[in-house]
């Protein structure tokens, strides 16, 4: 009985050392995870794009996004690009719901043959309008019959 309770007593002794080193198994992924989280943020931190003053991004998208002289609005998707630009990043939708130029030109197409808007409803119309922040807004209509 001596040897059996001596195995016993072994068996309890390695069994909460597996649980011991488990449990800091778990504890040192956890810091892994939490300290490559942060490494990536920080590299993040380093990408040229990343430097550039909001000014310029601002610059940048409105040569991007609004159309150029004798462009007419109907061929120049607006809204996709400024949809577009604010689905990159919190910084670059920051910038452009910052920048009023960027809302200051709206073209509705209304008609049978049209797709369905990207944005259902009417609510983004509102958002469009108020991100203009008090510039006059020109307004293009497309009806087809």
């Amino acid at each position: 009985h001596a040897d059996i309770s001596f195995l016993r007593a072994q068996i309890f002794d390695a069994e909460t050392q597996v649980e011991s080193l488990d449990s800091q198994g778990f504890e040192l992924t956890h810091q892994r995870d939490t300290t490559l989280f942060e490494l990536a943020s920080l590299k993040k931190n380093l990408s040229s794009i990343r430097r550039v003053p909001p000014e310029i991004l601002s610059e940048i998208f409105q040569i991007l996004c609004l159309p150029e002289e004798g462009i007419s609005m109907y061929e120049h998707p607006i809204a996709q690009y400024t949809s577009a630009l604010c689905a990159v990043c919190v910084t670059w939708k920051k910038v452009a719901h910052a920048t009023p130029r960027l809302w200051s030109k709206l073209c509705l197409s209304l008609g049978k043959h049209q797709p369905k808007p990207a944005i259902p409803g009417i609510g983004w119309v509102k958002d469009w309008i108020d991100r203009s922040q008090g510039l006059p807004l020109d307004l293009y209509l497309n009806f087809e019959i």
